[in-house]
């Protein structure tokens, strides 16, 4: 079984530091705020990661403040 993390919180919270802080080293992270401002396909860019880490058995941690289906 894969394990997964999702950090939730406030926009400005501190989310992608904590992660980075604490879960960089267990957990391939994945979140709109790790993508430069402007990237292009951030949707896409994000959801892909979330279901090849896993298939694969690698361990995911999720950040978003809108998180969507």
């Amino acid at each position: 079984m894969t394990e997964s993390a999702v950090v939730v919180g406030l926009r400005a919270s501190g989310r992608p530091a904590f992660s980075r802080g604490h879960l960089a080293g267990r957990f391939g992270l994945v979140g709109e705020d790790l993508f430069p401002r402007g990237a292009r396909g951030r949707q896409a860019r994000q959801t892909r990661p979330i279901e090849e880490k896993p298939a694969a058995g690698r361990p995911v941690a999720v950040g978003d403040t809108r998180p969507s289906p």
